[in-house]
């Protein structure tokens, strides 16, 4: 028996585990044996057609699945093409690992030689890079610690000329495990003064993040909400915890109803459970001014400049919130039932797009997962359809970029094959995202939808144009018309010119026999330009 190996199926054993068996790709000199050597071993290898794509597609899975995403690229423009989506999972502290070739060591002459570090850490993203290959199991656990504990994407990068080097057979080392330092007991004084807040509260709302998600803290934030008569909100990214509830007010934060503003702003106390209360949950700050805030978090180095006077108790969700509704109804404190119900009718000055989205969202099953691109239209769209689980939501609003949701929704589905994914993008994003990964739907037989809300314009510039009394004409398009361009990529399609057509929408999405593009059309003149 060999007492050699060669690095690149070392690489192998160490990508296959990381990643669950899936690697999102774009060939190139310096990974490609890689690649083949991977594919070869049985593991799920999925090309797209461009580096960018593969390192969004590797970000969907992470989202959707919340396991690491593992891309792969090959050296300089291979790498530089992935910058956008890159700083969008860092942005978005999405679990990327990106293994990127490098330029054989010392040809600082080669045509496609980058300062790849310099590069990647200039974006704020950690770069770790294999230099000598008998490091190899030590870099790789290395960014494996990094990707969790940092909370964000991570470029193990390679030299190609080490790919056939044989290194001493060595047993993988066991997964490194995350060290993250979380609270384990509750401090009393930190609760009994939450307690005081909430007893002597009349309007409050209990806002739940991803971090409050799992179904037994759901079930624990119900309990609190009904002995404390609290209004029910989530983030953004915890959209659809509270469906259906009766206290449910929907989103708290930016992407908050009109309706769901007014309630929160009467709001006299907060408590949040496993939220960040960023700018964006909070709006600035503004949303919390007149409220007393409680913060629960298991994470003890927890902070957030948007609220300034918070009570925090460091520790489980889930168990503060069983403790918190036990004292509360031992004390008799609250009278349950007093509280208006939350927030179940259709937002004011109906639109089409909200009648696009509830005719989408009543013509899929009800298991889905919800890719949002950005855009004009995002907020209306998001107020109309549901995902079927915090993680069913999937945005990709990092970095305040359109054209990231193409490639997120293809991750996506791979991380749950048992369920479609819809996609919401505006012409705009679906123009800047590429055709060519419409291919990649359609080989790797993915269940995908895409609504396009095709107002033919760049939406927002549009608005702004039009709020300064301008000629808009240079935000406007006209697109090829997308319908007949998908076909040709083998989807079915649909062209809804009025929202009378969204009958049509059940028979087609219910048959789904292969990916289906709806392109919904708009008036950019008439699309809202706030969440009212």
């Amino acid at each position: 028996m060999s007492s050699e190996e060669r690095f690149l199926d070392v690489l192998v054993q160490l990508v296959a585990r990381a990643g669950g068996g899936h690697l999102f790709g774009v060939l190139g000199d310096a990974n490609m044996f890689f690649v083949d050597a991977y594919k070869r071993t049985g593991g799920r290898y999925l090309a797209a057609a461009e580096e960018k794509a593969a390192v969004l597609m590797a970000t969907g899975f992470a989202r959707r699945s919340g396991r690491p995403g593992l891309a792969t690229v090959t050296h300089g423009p291979g790498l530089a093409n992935t910058m956008a989506a890159l700083i969008d999972a860092s942005r978005d502290k999405s679990p990327v690992l990106v293994i990127a070739g490098e330029t054989p060591r010392g040809d600082s002459d080669h045509l496609q030689w980058l300062p790849q570090r310099a590069l990647v850490e200039s974006i704020g993203v950690t770069y770790i890079a294999v230099d000598n290959a008998e490091d190899l199991l030590v870099r790789f656990a290395d960014a494996e610690r990094l990707l969790v504990e940092n909370c964000g994407p991570v470029v193990l990068g390679v030299p190609s000329d080490h790919m056939f080097q044989t290194l001493d057979k060595r047993p993988l080392p066991p997964p490194t495990a995350p060290v993250r330092e979380l609270a384990s007991d509750i401090d009393p004084d930190n609760l009994d003064a939450a307690l005081g807040v909430l007893a002597t509260s009349r309007r409050g709302v209990l806002l739940a993040g991803r971090g409050a998600a799992e179904p037994a803290t759901r079930a624990a934030l119900l309990r609190l909400a009904d002995a404390a008569d609290l209004d029910l909100a989530t983030t953004l990214l915890a959209k659809d915890l509270f469906a259906g509830h009766p206290r449910n007010i929907g989103v708290f934060g930016t992407f908050a109803t009109t309706v769901a503003i007014e309630r929160i702003a009467s709001a006299d106390c907060v408590i949040a459970f496993g939220a960040s209360l960023n700018r964006w949950t909070t709006a600035d700050g503004s949303l919390l001014q007149n409220s007393r805030v409680i913060v629960v978090n298991d994470d003890v180095s927890w902070s957030s400049p948007w609220t300034n006077s918070a009570v925090t108790v460091s520790a489980d969700a889930g168990a503060v919130a069983n403790l918190m509704a036990s004292r509360l109804s031992e004390a008799g404190v609250r009278e349950r039932g007093s509280r208006r119900s939350g927030i179940t009718s259709t937002p004011a000055g109906e639109t089409p797009i909200d009648i696009y989205t509830r005719a989408l969202d009543a013509a899929l099953p009800g298991a889905r997962t919800v890719v949002c691109d950005g855009g004009r239209f995002m907020v209306r769209s998001l107020h109309g359809i549901r995902a079927s689980s915090p993680r069913g939501l999937v945005h990709t609003l990092g970095f305040g970029s359109i054209g990231l949701g193409l490639g997120n929704a293809v991750g996506a589905a791979v991380a749950a094959p048992d369920q479609p994914t819809v996609l919401l993008v505006g012409d705009g994003g679906l123009m800047l995202a590429g055709w060519s990964e419409l291919h990649t739907i359609v080989r790797e037989r993915l269940d995908v939808t895409i609504a396009v809300f095709n107002d033919s314009a760049y939406g927002a510039e549009h608005q702004h144009f039009v709020g300064q009394g301008l000629d808009p004409a240079v935000t406007e398009f006209d697109w090829p018309a997308f319908a007949e361009v998908a076909a040709g990529f083998g989807w079915a399609t649909d062209t809804l010119t009025s929202p009378d057509d969204v009958h049509r929408l059940e028979p087609l999405l219910r048959r789904r026999d292969r990916p289906t593009l709806l392109d919904f059309r708009l008036d950019p003149h008439q699309v809202p330009s706030s969440n009212s």
